[in-house]
């Protein structure tokens, strides 16, 4: 899947140190969800988010608490 321009401006940071290791999940109160996978070796805290509204091409960066909140009904 060719993941959105947006989506990828806004993780680029993370691609450059780490590649590209975004991931689409689904669909979430009508936005689209993508997450983060940084390597299994990578000790880490929250995961990092992001929701695209394709209505308007916004995407939200989502952490901490609120990001389990949203991936939980996508892997349930």
């Amino acid at each position: 899947m060719k993941f959105p321009e947006v989506v990828i401006n806004k993780a680029q940071n993370l691609i450059d140190q780490y590649g590209n290791r975004i991931a689409y999940l689904g669909d979430s109160n009508g936005q689209h969800v993508f997450q983060f996978e940084l390597p299994n070796n990578q000790e880490n805290g929250f995961p990092i988010v992001y929701l695209l509204d394709s209505t308007s091409d916004n995407v939200e960066v989502v952490d901490g608490m609120r990001a389990f909140e949203i991936l939980k009904p996508l892997y349930d």
